[in-house]
Formats: C-alpha cells, structure tokens, sequence
C-alpha cells in the first residue's frame, strides 16, 4: 500500500491483515488452544451476514436516536457494532484470496472508531471490552490502510490503547500478544515489552520460550517500522505530493523481519 500524499484513494484499499500474517507465519495461533484463551485478533473479525449498505442503514437509524440521546452507552455500543458490521460486510475477497475493501467499507470503518471514542466518554471508567476489542482491531486496520503516516500512527495508538482495555478485562495470552504487538507498532517499546512479559507468563510452560522468540521478532519488526516510518516522513518532507511506501505494508507477504516470511 502507498501513503497518498495528495489525499487521493483508489477505488479499492488493499487491507493486509499485517499482524495476522505474522503471527500465522509465526506460530502464534495456539493463541486459541483453550476456551480461556480469547480476545485476540481471530475473535474480532468473524464472519458476517449481511450487506454494507444494509448495516450503513441500520447505523444511521441509530445516529438518529442518538441525536436526543447522545450519552447512551447502549446506543452508542449498538452504533459501534453496527458500523463495524458495515466496514467488515465490504471485505472482498478474489479468486486468489487477496482480501481487500471498498472505500465505502473503510468510511464504516472511520465511523465506528468516530462511535467508540464517543462511547469512551460516555462510559467514564468501566467500558466494554468487547467493544474495545472491535475498536482495537479496526484501528489497527485502519492504520494499515492510512493516507498519512501521522494518521496510521494516531490509528495504532488507538488500537493500542483499547486493547489495553481487553486484556485488562481478560489477560490470557492471546491478548497481551495482541497488546504487546499493538504497542510495539505504536512505537511504544516500553508498554510492549510490559506485554510481552506478561503474555510469557500466562502462557503454557512448554510453550513459554516460543512465545517469547515470536514477540521478540514482532519487536524487531516494529524496530524496522520505526526506521521505515522516520525513512517516509524525511522523504514526504523533500518531496511533497509524491506517494510513498506504507511501512507497514513490509509486514505483507516477504515480511519485514518480524518472522520468517509467511
């Protein structure tokens, strides 16, 4: 994917799915070995029945209840999942199994992550976490599918910061990885390696040492984003209007030295 400098999208956004890729390719999907293991990335993106303009619609029956009520946390959680509904209904998948969104989707997808800061206000200190985890994973999206780096790096903030409030809710290993990824992406190393540690010492003692070599490789990948990302800002401030590669597009396909290519 390339950052459009001039604001301009193609009618399909190729969606990578970066941190799927990797942790496939990296053998993390024990993740889901055990009915307590939950709230990482597989959980968020089932499937759904049901059409993008079907889910917009019923999305914007509930803005319309919202006008009057706008500090409901239910409505505002129905709004959330109605959005993301919506976005995850515009996924297309071709021939190949090459995944990629509409420009219509990712719109639902910016509205439900619009719907969940306005539901972070109205909940105060006790919010859902399993709306977090859907905002966690469309931030993440959203990030891989951003026009300008400062976008992608205010959309993986936000994943991280709601996943955070999954694993939280229910720490297992499947969501401080997720965690401990989200905040390495986000560049914040420290919060990361917290996770990381955590998640190694939730996890099955046979399977500690190879959880802790697949984070660490996601760690380098995301010390690689990092130059990557301060490579793209020096070069979009030297030639202004001119595309230029997402770094996280290096986590497709040949990888970008968090793991073995998938």
């Amino acid at each position: 994917m390339l950052f459009d400098l001039r604001g301009k999208r193609k009618r399909f956004i190729q969606v990578i799915y970066a941190l799927l890729a990797v942790l496939m390719g990296g053998g993390l999907i024990f993740f889901g070995i055990g009915s307590d293991v939950q709230g990482g990335l597989f959980d968020a993106f089932s499937d759904q029945s049901g059409s993008t303009a079907s889910f917009a619609d019923e999305a914007d029956d509930v803005e319309e209840k919202l006008e009057t009520q706008p500090n409901n946390e239910n409505l505002l959680a129905q709004l959330i999942r109605t959005r993301y509904s919506a976005g995850n209904a515009g996924i297309e998948v071709d021939e190949t199994g090459q995944q990629s969104v509409t420009n219509e989707a990712r719109e639902e997808f910016e509205k439900a992550a619009d719907a969940w800061d306005r539901y972070l206000k109205a909940a105060g200190q006790k919010p859902d976490p399993n709306l977090a985890l859907l905002a966690a994973n469309v931030s993440f999206l959203l990030a891989q599918t951003s026009s300008t780096a400062d976008e992608a790096d205010a959309n993986l903030k936000a994943a991280a910061d709601a996943q955070e409030i999954v694993a939280k809710a229910r720490p297992n290993v499947g969501t401080l990885s997720t965690l401990a990824t989200y905040a390495y992406y986000s560049l914040d190393f420290e919060a990361g390696d917290a996770a990381r540690d955590r998640a190694v010492a939730e996890s099955p003692k046979p399977r500690r040492k190879a959880i802790e070599r697949q984070l660490e490789s996601i760690r380098k990948a995301a010390k690689v984003f990092e130059k990557q990302a301060e490579a793209a800002r020096k070069a979009s401030a030297g030639k202004k209007g001119e595309a230029l590669e997402n770094p996280l597009g290096g986590l497709s396909g040949g990888g970008s030295g968090a793991a073995p290519a998938p």
